[in-house]
């Protein structure tokens, strides 16, 4: 017998509620994305943005990725995705009942992956969209920087994938320096940008 069919049935039944909750939150996320395929709103901060920041954006040379208005929808749209996708494995660890040790993390990477987002898209709508911009390159320049040092730690500074992470990341911070000409290695270093 598991430990589901020991469980009293109120506990069970709850269990589903939640994970049918957490499920529907997941859903919304995915249809929302399909449906409007994260094209600006008329009107929005977004759409602001979207005036004012090219994507590809015409100072950045030879972008690797997203530049422009587009990097701040990708950086939004990256921690939202995580969050549905951790939405859906905790629906499905209740489901299991398996409600020990995993939930709590997964509720913590749910927070902070919306914290992330929510941060990136600012919660001043009459700020200007470069402001937005320099939080979504933050978060570029972080993930760059991670992806370097864990290459380097899983496979050694003398692999190839080291090479081309560490080159990855001396570019996202050379883009960073052609589209915010006021960034510095001081700064940046200290993960601060455009003030």
């Amino acid at each position: 017998m598991t430990y589901w069919q020991t469980m009293p049935s109120t506990y069970s039944d709850r269990l589903g509620e939640l994970a049918q909750t957490l499920s529907a939150c997941r859903e919304a996320f995915h249809e929302t994305a399909n449906e409007f395929h994260w094209e600006p709103a008329a009107g929005s901060g977004a759409a602001q943005a979207a005036m004012f920041l090219p994507s590809p954006d015409p100072v950045i040379d030879k972008p690797i990725g997203e530049t422009g208005h587009r990097l701040i929808a990708e950086a939004i749209q990256i921690f939202l995705f995580n969050t549905a996708a951790h939405l859906g494995s905790w629906a499905a660890l209740l489901r299991a009942a398996e409600v020990v040790a995993t939930p709590p993390l997964l509720l913590r990477a749910v927070i902070e992956n919306c914290a992330h987002a929510v941060w990136v898209t600012g919660n001043d709508p009459t700020e200007a969209p470069e402001d937005r911009l320099a939080r979504a390159c933050l978060e570029e320049l972080k993930s760059a920087e991670e992806a370097k040092m864990n290459a380097g730690r899983l496979r050694g500074k003398s692999d190839p994938t080291y090479t081309r992470t560490a080159d990855a990341y001396k570019k996202v911070k050379a883009d960073i320096a052609a589209r915010f000409r006021d960034s510095t290695p001081e700064e940046l270093s200290k993960y601060r940008l455009h003030g």
